[in-house]
């Protein structure tokens, strides 16, 4: 591993670079599964509460195609973003935790 910046664990060195952080951009990391549109409007309107409707950018892995990888994709995504937000809970809480609602 490399301590610069531009590193990238596909290619070495990043072919992207230089990204350009979006001011008041947030990524939002997630599973895909039937909850997540559900999330998508919650994260929405709590941004829209905060920011107003049109003052933020609400990024997801799927929301548009590019001519990059998969891999490249995220990544910029990541590097771009104000802040990103990741859902990491472990799927089996998620699928006991939805057992019990039932």
């Amino acid at each position: 591993m490399t301590s610069n910046n531009h590193y990238c664990p596909v290619v070495g060195t990043c072919p992207h670079e230089p990204v350009k952080i979006i001011q008041n951009s947030f990524f939002v990391i997630e599973p895909f599964d039937e909850d997540k549109e559900k999330r998508e409007t919650a994260i929405d309107e709590g941004l829209s509460d905060y920011y107003g409707k049109k003052n933020f950018t609400l990024i997801t892995a799927d929301r548009e195609i590019t001519d990059k990888g998969l891999y490249c994709d995220i990544c910029e995504k990541i590097k771009s973003c104000q802040v990103c937000l990741a859902d990491i809970t472990p799927r089996d809480v998620i699928e006991n935790e939805t057992k019990k609602d039932r």
